[in-house]
């Protein structure tokens, strides 16, 4: 006759293998499958992909009220068929100084909006390209200057989308650049530089939306907008006189975009705040990112390109010892969601006249999740998190009675 104990342990551990199966079923069914779309691109057609100085991207030198017909050519690479979601978008520089296209729920007013389509949805066989028609209306008042956009691609669902998989989809673009003939202009305002003041009545807020504001990290700011018409390259060159008598120099590069609006701009020294008076000189020029040549119908005009601006601070000790205690004290100061650190100045080239060689592949533009599937994301993950918590539980208090039962039954 079988012996009881072997008997009761091998219910035992069917029970937990059966348990353990059911966890890792659950766990299978809501995991991510993260698709970045790597074997998708988009470049303009007809290029001279062995040409050094070839960036891969759409450049148009044109009139006022021109009508350009081009072609992209979309590429599949994969192994199966696809469909993607093809968009024209509007450019901006973000606060950093990439180039970004802008989402697809934002309605466009320019590039994005001159840009013409014969179809959105494209169908991609496998190992293939497909060149896309399309046409670029600029309207008759446009105003001499540069304007930019992009054409996008994004994969389009298979199947239904409630049963499949949860993915993050990853937008594809390649850039647009017209430059209207004219007269250009190309100028900027640079004002309002300061030092952050722990003891400005301001600070407290400063001090939550930027985590990097503390006693080692002297920052300081300033406002700068781009007024004229062309993309251009905020450089400049800071002299910081401290009170113990250093001197630290700091150069600045920022690229703007135009008809953006005034932006305010934070920079870090990694220099402690001291007791007395720290005096700051800034130095700046404005120049266009891509200057072209009078012969091509395109003439500058600079005004208010470059400056100076000059800064003193004055900290006494009582100030600082507070500005300290308050820095130690992070549960009171919490910084913002979105806020980021803005003194890494970005190297990338807008424009193209003088960028240098970049490949024709196309490049990614931005990732995102399109706003129609977010909630369907937030709420199969956290569906899926509570169901594997229960499960987890259940399993642990089968398993309790379980052993309970089984050390009862062997006494």
């Amino acid at each position: 006759m079988p012996n009881q104990k072997h008997i009761i342990k091998s219910n035992l551990n069917s029970k937990i293998f059966s348990l353990l199966a059911i966890v890792l079923t659950a766990f299978s069914v809501f995991s991510l499958n993260i698709n970045v779309n790597a074997q998708l691109g988009l470049e303009p057609f007809g290029i001279n992909k062995s040409d050094p100085k070839e960036t891969g991207w759409f450049k148009y030198t044109v009139d006022p009220g021109t009508t350009i017909n081009d072609f992209v050519v979309i590429s599949n690479v994969g192994a199966e068929d696809t469909s993607v979601d093809l968009r024209s978008n509007d450019a901006i520089i973000t606060d950093d100084g990439a180039f970004t296209i802008v989402s697809n729920e934002l309605e466009n007013k320019e590039v994005g909006k001159w840009v013409q389509l014969d179809n959105n949805k494209i169908d991609l066989p496998a190992g293939k390209g497909v060149k896309i028609p399309f046409k670029i209306s600029i309207p008759a008042d446009t105003k001499p200057g540069e304007y930019a956009g992009g054409l996008s691609i994004t994969e389009i669902d298979k199947g239904d989308p409630s049963s499949a998989p949860l993915s993050v989809k990853t937008r594809i673009g390649n850039r647009i650049y017209i430059t209207v003939k004219g007269d250009i202009n190309v100028s900027s305002t640079v004002k309002d530089l300061a030092i952050i003041n722990p003891n400005n009545e301001n600070f407290t807020d400063e001090l939550r939306k930027r985590g990097f504001i503390k006693p080692e990290n002297i920052v300081f700011k300033f406002t700068a907008e781009n007024t004229g018409d062309a993309y251009t390259a905020l450089s400049g060159s800071f002299k910081m006189n401290l009170p113990d008598g250093k001197v630290i120099n700091q150069t600045f590069t920022r690229n703007m975009g135009p008809r953006s609006g005034a932006r305010t701009f934070y920079i870090e020294s990694n220099v402690p705040y001291q007791v007395g008076k720290t005096v700051i000189n800034f130095d700046y020029t404005t120049k266009p990112q891509n200057e072209l040549k009078d012969s091509t119908g395109v003439r500058y005009n600079y005004a208010n390109d470059k400056g100076s601006l000059s800064y003193t601070f004055d900290l006494s000790d009582k100030q600082l010892s507070d500005f300290k205690a308050l820095s130690a004290k992070p549960s009171d100061i919490k910084p913002t969601k979105g806020n980021q650190n803005n003194n890494a100045a970005s190297n990338q080239p807008l424009v193209t006249g003088s960028a240098p060689a970049a490949p024709a592949a196309p490049q990614v533009i931005t990732k995102e999740v399109p706003a129609d599937n977010t909630v369907i994301i937030y709420v199969g993950i956290g569906l899926g998190l509570l169901l594997l918590i229960l499960i987890a539980l259940v399993a642990y208090k089968l398993l309790s009675d379980s052993k309970k039962k089984a050390n009862k039954e062997i006494k």
